[in-house]
């Protein structure tokens, strides 16, 4: 395996660990700070380019102000129009917000896959600088 390879291999793998990571932030910040709800689909507003549904769901925030947000494209949406389910968002950004199953009550297992992409990384280092 050449020099190259392996560096290409450390990019990929430090481009994975940096989005996990801020995903990861995200979702702490959802569960920290975040604020349960009920919200209701209001709108399947429209598709992607790869033809998934957009969700578009409607919730009242502490204040009784009204927001909407995308929660995001399906190719089978999780509800109809109408339907309600519960939804978590920030409470200094109620405009972020997700439904409350995409906000895991425990990091442990993204702490172990950030673990174990670190220790990946670190190993194609090791082997880059001490191999060539």
């Amino acid at each position: 395996m050449s020099r190259d390879t392996l560096f290409e291999i450390l990019i990929l793998l430090s481009l994975l660990f940096v989005i996990t990571l801020v995903q990861h932030i995200r979702t702490c910040v959802l569960r920290r700070r975040g604020v349960r709800t009920t919200g209701t689909c209001v709108n399947h507003s429209g598709t992607d380019r790869d033809g998934k549904i957009s969700v578009l769901m409607d919730f009242s925030i502490e204040d009784g102000q009204r927001i909407r947000f995308n929660a995001g494209y399906f190719r089978f949406p999780p509800l109809q129009v109408g339907d309600q389910t519960t939804v978590v968002y920030d409470r200094r950004r109620p405009a972020r917000a997700e439904f409350s199953t995409g906000v895991p009550a425990s990091g442990r297992k993204v702490r172990i896959f950030l673990a174990v992409v670190a220790l990946a990384m670190l190993a194609v280092g090791a082997v880059c600088v001490f191999a060539y």
